[in-house]
């Protein structure tokens, strides 16, 4: 069992007389003591969050309605370049942060291509600094 699941001869022992006891949790319950877990990455790397900024810089975007914003690089892309920098995060972590930095993670759509306006990015410019000005 232990190779196959990759978990600890322990675990696997707490688990089957957890199984055999019906210690099933009620959602009030807590699974872990609290404080217990993996710190969140941002608590331990003070960089992680500036980096990542830094890295979708050059590739956001945003709605012109609103101050929505999302980048055009996948998670797992940013995760690879911050790895690479010496911050190592998964891409789901990769996605967390990029929601803490107020981004909205946006589903992969293929879609036609086309030739945008050449006025269409000075007015996402404009409307990104008017935002950025707002919130400052």
């Amino acid at each position: 069992m232990q190779e196959v699941t990759g978990l600890s001869a322990p675990t696997i022992i707490k688990g089957m007389q957890e199984v055999r006891q019906d210690n099933s949790l009620s959602s009030r319950e807590r699974l872990r003591r609290p404080g217990a877990g993996r710190p969140p990455v941002e608590r331990v790397d003070a960089e992680a969050l500036p980096t990542l900024r830094v890295l979708v810089e050059g590739t956001t975007a945003g709605s012109p309605m609103g101050a929505l914003l999302w980048t055009h690089k996948s998670t797992r892309t940013l995760a690879e370049e911050m790895t690479r920098q010496g911050h190592p995060v998964s891409p789901n972590t990769a996605g967390r942060l990029l929601e803490t930095l107020g981004y909205s993670l946006q589903v992969n759509a293929k879609s036609k291509e086309g030739r945008s306006p050449p006025e269409r990015d000075a007015q996402f410019r404009a409307i990104n600094r008017q935002v950025a000005a707002f919130q400052t």
